[in-house]
């Protein structure tokens, strides 16, 4: 599924749109959820839909990308992740539809410690203390994402099951 997702990135960003097109079908054909695809396919066919059955799918497209897309990042959102070169960390999946260029970043916890927040393996950002807010700027293109939290501290098997914070990302542009 990968493998025609990025041929059709290959190929739309040569500018040969039909075979863009084809790898992006054939990638929703394999996971007909695949996010980013629909992001691609949808600009493709704004650009070229010549039919009414583009026109149906270009809208139909809009209708899921709008349903599927995220604003933030809710603090419930967050999952464990394990424990990654000695440090605790969680994990926060999101799908946004437009580039976002900033970021809020409010943080409050109930533990002192070093944090790291961490998007699709760049560092982000970190602090220290229990409490933390932050308007960040960095791009972030359309599709799927993940942020990474590491704390820094030992903490207990029970605070695994609950973050033992709240974490709130709102996209703003």
């Amino acid at each position: 599924m990968e493998i025609a997702y990025f041929l059709g990135r290959v190929a739309e960003e040569e500018g040969s749109f039909a075979e863009a097109r084809l790898q992006f079908q054939k990638a929703l054909n394999f996971n007909p959820q695949y996010f980013p695809a629909w992001i691609h396919l949808q600009g493709i066919l704004s650009k070229k839909a010549l039919t009414a059955g583009d026109q149906v799918e270009l809208e139909n497209l809009g209708r899921k990308i709008k349903l599927f897309e995220m604003d933030r990042v809710v603090a419930d959102a967050w999952r464990w992740g394990g424990i990654y070169e000695g440090c605790a960390f969680w994990v926060a999946p999101f799908r946004i539809a437009q580039t976002q260029k900033r970021m809020e970043i409010k943080f409050s916890g109930n533990l002192q410690g070093a944090w790291k927040l961490i998007l699709d393996g760049r560092f982000l950002t970190s602090w220290a203390g229990s409490s933390w807010h932050e308007t960040k700027t960095f791009p972030i293109a359309a599709g799927e994402h993940v942020f990474r939290l590491a704390q820094y501290q030992d903490i207990s098997s029970g605070e695994r099951k609950k973050p033992p914070f709240a974490l709130e990302i709102q996209f703003l542009n």
